[in-house]
């Protein structure tokens, strides 16, 4: 039995992720140039800028591959289906806080649909991952499909402290330079963790690829 479909899906969606891993690690670069141009540097401030229109770019072609992946993988498992609609309602409620941020001077909704929006992107890997765990179970990939549970675990715990860190960054009016500094550390170290966990599940893709064996003759 082979999923030539959810085979093409899962190569869509590594591809959409890597980039987006990659945006990610970019914008810590922007972060450090804007930094040396405060100091009167206009090579880095130039470098930044042209970094600014990348990670612009980088998450929007992202999301573009999700999306075509998850659509060729829920035509062999449903579970994906659950994924693409969610990333779809994700992206539509994004442009709904940018409108918000826009024409209004309204700072608590944007925020609180910055954190929906993240917790519809975790949410659509967990179906994602999901839906590969039956695919494999079904192909007898039982001990591949057992190691989805960990990573589900961990998505999810990142998530919430993300979502913890940013309701005590926004109730916490003048903070003092101390409480700054911790929130300011365990931001940094969020979200390198937040990295570390895009990294495996984009090795969780990879390894998905080699499970969900193609069938070069059946493929669309």
């Amino acid at each position: 039995m082979t999923y030539p479909r959810a085979h093409r899906g899962v190569k869509f969606i590594l591809i959409g992720e890597i980039l987006i891993v990659l945006n990610a690690i970019l914008s810590f670069v922007e972060v450090a140039l804007l930094i040396i141009g405060l100091y009167g540097n206009v090579t880095a401030l130039a470098s930044a800028a042209v970094f600014s229109l990348v990670t612009i770019a980088l998450p929007i072609f992202g999301f573009i591959l999700n999306i075509i992946g998850l659509y060729f993988a829920h035509l062999d498992e449903p579970y994906f289906k659950n994924a693409l609609f969610i990333l779809l309602f994700a992206i539509l409620l994004s442009v709904v806080g940018v409108l918000i941020s826009l024409f209004t001077a309204d700072q608590l909704a944007p925020k609180i649909i910055d954190i929906v929006v993240n917790g519809c992107t975790v949410f659509a890997m967990v179906y994602t991952i999901i839906g590969v765990s039956v695919l494999a179970q079904d192909l007898g990939e039982n001990k591949f499909a057992n190691k989805s549970g960990f990573l589900i675990n961990f998505l999810v715990g990142i998530f919430i402290f993300f979502t913890i860190l940013d309701g005590i960054g926004y109730f916490i009016k003048d903070p003092s330079e101390t409480t700054s500094e911790v929130l300011t550390y365990l931001r940094l170290s969020a979200s390198v963790i937040e990295i570390i966990a895009n990294l495996m599940f984009i090795t969780y893709l990879a390894r998905s690829i080699k499970t969900l064996s193609l069938d070069e003759k059946s493929t669309l």
